[in-house]
């Protein structure tokens, strides 16, 4: 499972070729990308860490390709450093 993690969460780009192949089965980087993407439907969707399988049976599959400079990250929340990062789950809601 963590090579899975590692390899969807990386930046690479499979060949165009690869990834219409791969893309219906395997969580690709640009499938689970859309996971991350700011917009709340596509942030809701892609769970998945290996075969895109479970996503279909529960209705959380995103068929849509990611983007150049698509927005990334939780939607209304600034850029953060290192330690903001790290200290963040410490802090309590407002």
């Amino acid at each position: 499972v963590l090579c899975a993690t590692l390899f969807h969460h990386s930046n690479w780009r499979l060949p165009l070729k690869f990834e219409h192949i791969m893309r219906p089965f395997i969580i690709t980087p640009d499938v689970h990308w859309m996971h991350h993407h700011t917009a709340i439907s596509d942030t809701n969707s892609n769970y998945g860490s290996f075969c895109t399988a479970w996503d279909r049976l529960f209705g959380t599959w995103n068929k849509n390709y990611r983007y150049p400079h698509m927005p990334l990250g939780v939607h209304g929340m600034r850029d953060q450093n290192l330690i903001e990062l790290l200290v963040l789950p410490f802090k309590t809601g407002k």
